[in-house]
């Protein structure tokens, strides 16, 4: 009777530890120099009751590329509601790390001496060395927003150009508009 009662107590034991671990509770990190994309995406995270944590990063103020990169490379300290964070230990710790940055190098554009083409070569370029930091500190879901109001025959173009360094480091590249969906699917397929 003894060993009936181990082996149906280790069962349990083994269930439960399945059920608590398909469940696995997410952070979400997003890093602006626009507008926070996310609130959908942490809703949903958040009905699901798979949420743990939630940390925006937004800077308005001219916050371009570069800067981006520098914070990544001093490993800035962010405040998100009152909590004191490290940049890349939010890389590590967060299941979700969505970018929507790059807007204000695009505004620059038209003001640029360079060819418009050559601009976005550069943007790119610049883009390409902060994903690369990234991927060195974090392997988990990074999503690349692609939303920027620039003329529809450079747009292309950077789509494309986007699409090829995001393929390199297994970042994924949506619209604002897909981002909801991706998530969704991230945590439908979430093992």
């Amino acid at each position: 009777m003894k060993k009936i009662l181990f082996l149906i107590g280790c069962v349990l034991v083994v269930v439960l530890i399945y059920f608590i671990n398909t469940n696995e509770k997410v952070t979400y990190f997003e890093i602006s120099d626009n507008s926070i994309v996310g609130d959908k995406s942490v809703k949903y995270l958040s009905s699901k009751n798979r949420l743990e944590n939630k940390i925006y990063y937004k800077n308005t103020n001219n916050y371009r590329l570069i800067d981006v990169y520098n914070d990544i490379i001093n490993n800035k300290d962010i405040i998100y509601k009152g909590k004191k964070y490290t940049i890349n230990n939010l890389f590590i710790k967060s299941n979700y790390i969505v970018l929507n940055i790059g807007h204000n190098d695009l505004m620059y554009m038209t003001k640029s001496t360079l060819e418009p083409f050559d601009y976005l070569d550069s943007f790119v370029l610049e883009y390409e060395n902060i994903l690369k930091r990234i991927r060195e500190i974090s392997k988990e879901n990074i999503i690349i927003i692609f939303d920027y109001n620039i003329n529809n025959k450079y747009k292309d173009y950077l789509y494309n150009k986007m699409k090829v360094i995001c393929n390199k480091y297994e970042f994924k590249l949506v619209y604002k508009s897909d981002l909801l969906d991706l998530i969704k699917d991230f945590t439908n397929n979430k093992k």
